[in-house]
């Protein structure tokens, strides 16, 4: 019953070891800056994160439509080379 126990145990550490070094990265970076955990801060960034969600979730359609491009990591930083 032990070796099930610890499999568990395991199995739940590597599913959670992503969102446990966001948080200890989002803490240091709270730590080293002030203005981090602002409103202003915060809304940069998920404005900033909202244009790749949108443009991953089109990506998704086009790659389960058949339709594989993956070109669209390219033409992303060539627009914003130009912007």
């Amino acid at each position: 019953m032990r070796a099930i126990g610890a499999l568990d145990w395991k199995k739940a550490a590597e599913k959670s070891a992503i969102f446990v070094i966001l948080a200890v990265l989002i803490l240091i970076a709270a730590i080293s800056s002030p203005i981090f955990l602002k409103e202003r801060n915060i809304s940069n960034v998920a404005m900033q994160a909202s244009l790749l969600g949108i443009v991953a979730t089109v990506q998704l359609f086009v790659i389960l439509t058949g339709g594989i491009d993956l070109s669209v990591a390219s033409v992303i930083a060539f627009m914003s080379i130009l912007s």
